[in-house]
């Protein structure tokens, strides 16, 4: 998403915050989900199995939801709706998502990496 954002818009520096690559080692988690998601102007809430079911999943959501930055959904594989919290079951039952699915030993997005792109930038 990061090299298509950059193609899209024209510019060479990372548009794409991954909390990975960007928190700073050793400081608070939740002060760098907060400082990061305060830099955005969209939050991608990427939602797998295993981050749907933890702590973290519902506090990025609280996060972005308190600085009222717009909030896409990323479903990566499969991942059951019914038993997330009502704030992402609202965003997911209201709003467009993007999918990526696990076929043939390889995940598969089900739109185009441009289309997410410009979706995302008319947000802004």
């Amino acid at each position: 998403m990061n090299e298509t954002f950059k193609r899209v818009v024209g510019v060479e520096r990372d548009l794409v915050c991954i909390g990975d690559e960007q928190f700073k080692v050793g400081w608070n988690i939740y002060r760098e989900i907060y400082r990061c998601m305060g830099l955005s102007h969209v939050v991608v809430l990427v939602l797998s199995e295993g981050f749907a079911n933890s702590a973290f999943c519902d506090q990025e959501l609280d996060i972005a939801i308190q600085l009222k930055k717009p909030i896409v959904l990323l479903l990566k594989d499969r991942v059951n709706i019914d038993e997330l919290s009502e704030p992402i079951q609202v965003l997911y039952r209201t709003n467009v998502r993007i999918l990526i699915e696990y076929e043939h030993g390889e995940y598969v997005l089900k739109t185009t990496w441009d289309n997410v792109c410009r979706s995302i930038l008319q947000m802004i």
